[in-house]
C-alpha cells in the first residue's frame, strides 16, 4: 500500500509448522499470503486441542447442509439472508457486561485478551515494513522469513500484527488479526489499524473480508483486532448485502483522491457508507488513501461516541462503515442473536436452534433496523462527512433520503 509515493508492501513472516507434506485443499491459487494463512489455519485446526471437534463439526463444509451444526438456509425474501446454525459459538468468550452505554471501556490486562493466547493459536505474524520503497511486484507480496512468531523468544513486533486462528470459528480461514498484540489497545480502531486491515485484505484471498466490531457493535474482547472470514466454504457464494450490491455502490458524493462514496442499496435495512477505490485504479496509492479515508471517518464516529461496524473487502479496495445505536446483545449470554459484522453483511449466526429453525427474512430486517440510528445522530453522520470535504450528490441525498 502506498502513500505520498512511498510504497508501503505488506510481508508475512509465517508459521505454518515445518515443512508442508502437500499443498492445502483450496489454499492455493489466491495469492502468497492466502497459501500460507490458508495452510497455516488448517493445520492448527487439524492438530487437535486449538479448535474443538464440536467446533470443526460445525463449520459449512463446501456442500450445503440444511439440518444440524453447519446447516445454511437461504430465507425467502428479496434480500436473501443466510442463516447459519453454530451452536458451538454459544461457548465463546462474552464481553461480560451486563449494561453499556459507551463505545469506550479501558484495556483490562487481568481480563482476557490476545496477548493470553497459546502459541499454538498464532498462525503468523502480518509484517509490513512501513518506509519500503517497493513496488506491487511478486518479489514485494512473498514472505520474506518463514518461522515461528515467537522463535528465539520473539513475539510478533508490535510493528505488525498477529494473526490468531478463532478458537470457534464459523468458517475455515476465521482468525483475528491484531495489531500491536502486546501493547494492549483496547478495541477501539487506530489510523495504524486501519492500514494493517486494509494491507492484510489487499494480499489476501478477494473472496476474504475482515470486520472491525466496535464496543457496542459485537465486540466480545476488548483488544483491538479484526476478524477474517468468508461466506462459507462455497466460492461460488457471496454475502447477502454483496451480491444484491452486484459491486456497485450507490453514488452519494464525487470521488476525492481516487477514493469514492457511496451508500448501500436504499432497501438494505441498515445505512452503510461504501468507499471504494475509484473506477479500475486499484493500484497501491489508492488503497493507501482509501485506508486513510475510511480512518477520518471511523475517528469522527468515535469523537461522537458512536458504535460502528467497519467491513473491508474486494482485496481491500471496498470499506463499508456502519454508525449505529450502541447495542449489547451478546454482553452476558452469547446464544442471543446480535447484529456484528457477519449480521450487517446480512447472514446471521445463531447458536440457538429455535432461531435457526424460525428466523424469517421480516425478523431478520427488522434486527437491522433496530441498530439503525436516530435521525439526529444521521445528522451527526453527515455533518462528520461534510466537514471531511465530501459534498453530497444530488442523488446521494436522494439515497439517504430512503435510508
Amino acid at each position: 500500500v502506498a502513500r505520498h509515493g512511498i510504497a508501503i508492501v505488506a510481508y508475512a513472516a509465517i508459521w505454518a509448522c515445518s515443512v508442508l507434506g502437500e499443498e492445502g485443499l483450496g489454499c492455493r491459487g489466491q495469492g502468497e499470503l492466502h497459501a500460507h494463512f490458508c495452510e497455516a489455519w488448517d493445520i492448527a485446526a487439524a492438530s487437535g486441542g486449538v479448535v474443538s471437534d464440536v467446533a470443526l463439526a460445525a463449520l459449512p463444509g463446501g456442500k450445503r447442509r440444511t439440518s444440524g451444526p453447519g446447516a445454511l438456509h437461504t430465507l425467502p425474501g428479496p434480500l436473501g439472508m443466510v442463516v447459519q446454525s453454530s451452536p458451538h459459538r454459544a461457548s465463546k468468550r462474552p464481553l461480560n457486561t451486563a449494561a453499556l452505554n459507551t463505545t469506550f471501556i479501558p484495556f483490562a490486562p487481568d481480563r482476557f485478551h490476545f496477548g493470553k493466547v497459546r502459541r499454538e493459536e498464532v498462525l503468523l505474524c502480518f509484517n509490513p515494513p512501513l518506509d519500503a520503497l517497493c513496488g506491487l511486484g511478486d518479489a514485494c507480496q512473498k514472505p520474506h522469513a518463514v518461522e515461528p512468531p515467537d522463535a528465539g523468544g520473539r513475539a510478533c513486533t508490535d510493528s505488525g500484527a498477529a494473526v490468531i486462528i478463532n478458537v470457534n470459528p464459523v468458517c475455515r480461514g476465521h482468525a483475528l488479526l491484531v495489531p500491536s498484540a502486546t501493547a494492549g489497545h483496547p478495541q477501539v480502531l487506530t489510523a495504524k489499524g486501519v492500514r494493517l486491515g486494509v494491507a492484510f485484505s489487499f494480499l489476501s484471498s478477494p473472496r476474504m473480508w475482515l470486520s472491525f466490531n466496535s464496543i457496542g457493535a459485537g465486540a466480545s474482547v476488548n483488544h483491538l483486532h479484526w476478524q477474517t472470514f468468508f461466506p462459507g466454504d462455497d466460492p461460488e457464494v457471496a454475502f447477502p448485502l454483496a451480491a444484491l450490491m452486484q459491486d456497485n455502490a450507490a453514488p452519494a458524493a464525487a470521488p476525492r483522491e481516487g477514493v469514492s462514496l457511496g451508500t448501500t442499496p436504499p432497501e438494505w435495512p441498515l445505512a452503510g457508507w461504501v468507499f471504494d477505490v475509484a473506477g479500475a485504479s486499484e493500484d497501491a496509492a489508492s488503497v493507501e488513501q482509501l485506508s486513510v479515508h475510511v480512518f477520518a471517518f471511523v475517528r469522527r464516529l468515535q469523537d461522537l461516541d458512536m458504535a460502528h461496524n467497519v467491513l473491508l473487502a474486494v482485496g481491500g479496495t471496498r470499506a463499508i462503515v456502519f454508525p449505529r445505536r450502541v447495542l449489547n446483545q451478546q454482553g452476558t449470554d452469547v446464544s442471543l442473536l446480535q447484529v456484528a459484522g457477519h449480521e450487517v453483511l446480512g447472514w446471521w449466526i445463531v447458536p440457538r436452534a429455535l432461531d435457526f429453525e424460525t428466523l424469517n427474512e421480516a425478523a431478520g430486517a427488522a434486527l437491522l433496523r433496530s441498530t439503525a440510528l436516530p435521525e439526529e445522530d444521521k445528522l451527526r453522520v453527515l455533518e462528520a462527512l461534510r466537514a471531511l470535504g465530501w459534498q453530497l450528490t444530488a442523488a446521494g441525498r436522494r439515497n439517504l433520503d430512503e435510508l
